[in-house]
């Protein structure tokens, strides 16, 4: 058995060594922000707006516009209300080291969306160019248009699928959180 003067002198020792450590040992490591990816728009299906809780949705990006390879992806399940949804996406990396390049292609399904609604693929594959401001551009699907429109501006984003699914993304945007 240690005697009490002993344990003493040991915990002195010990308490001198922390405070006289060099305080950036202590200090807290500044992190690089994270990537998130926020994600908003409008469900409908057969013309009819839905208002589902819990619909299922597959977000994948690849980086080729035909290519199969998954760069990365998430099923995130989002709320609509009279339609509308928004969505955080996280794990998309850090600034300094992002999951997605400059450039890649999005392909969004509708996994889960009622008894009705599951697994459909919509289309387009969008290319996504998030160099500058971190807002993608869209092409709108409009018969006789066929401009760019940035949907941080307002625009909007068309999918379709079967069963006349149809996703209106009007937001999509990389942000950093620190």
């Amino acid at each position: 058995m240690e005697s009490p003067l002993r344990r003493r002198d040991l915990l002195a020792a010990a308490s001198a060594t922390f405070l006289l450590a060099p305080l950036p040992a202590f200090a807290k490591k500044e992190e690089d922000p994270k990537l998130l990816l926020e994600l908003g728009g409008t469900l409908s299906h057969r013309g009819q707006t839905v208002t589902r809780d819990k619909v299922r949705l597959r977000v994948a990006f690849f980086d080729d516009g035909m290519g199969r390879k998954v760069i990365w992806e998430q099923f995130p399940k989002v709320d609509c209300v009279d339609g509308v949804f928004s969505t955080t996406l996280n794990k998309l990396g850090t600034r300094a080291a992002p999951a997605l390049p400059d450039t890649a292609h999005m392909e969004l399904w509708v996994m889960e969306a009622g008894p009705h609604v599951s697994e459909v693929r919509l289309t387009p594959r969008l290319a996504v160019d998030w160099a500058g401001s971190g807002s993608a551009e869209c092409l709108e699907v409009r018969e006789g248009q066929s401009e760019l429109d940035a949907l941080d501006a307002g625009g909007s984003c068309t999918f379709i699928g079967d069963g006349a699914l149809r996703v209106d993304i009007t937001t999509l945007q990389r942000i950093l959180k620190a």
